[in-house]
């Protein structure tokens, strides 16, 4: 019983963690990018702007498949802004971009 009421105690006494982005603007990016990495995307999204988000949300976009061979395919996207291929792998089960990021 007494473990229980020092550990109860040391709970209620831990500060809390401050909300995502709350350090400063260069921390911000770090946990954006920290989240994107863990696939935590509600993390991520709560360190979008609200512009960021009303335009993302507002965002209509079309997927098809333009080829498909085994486990690749091609998928255009088309939106306000353009239209865009994408390269799409089938790893372990399911199916991923693949995108060429810059070095």
């Amino acid at each position: 019983m007494k473990r229980l009421l020092a550990i109860l105690l040391l709970v209620a006494c831990t500060a809390p963690q401050p909300p995502p982005g709350s350090a400063g603007p260069a921390e911000a990016v770090q946990e954006f990018a920290a989240a994107l990495q863990k696939g935590d995307a509600a993390t991520a999204w709560s360190l979008l702007s609200s512009r960021t988000q009303k335009e993302a949300d507002a965002a209509a976009v079309e997927a098809r498949v333009v080829s498909q061979t085994g486990d690749s395919a091609e998928v255009q996207t088309a939106d306000d802004a353009g239209v865009q291929v994408y390269r799409v792998v089938r790893e372990g089960g399911r199916w991923r971009v693949d995108l060429d990021l810059p070095r």
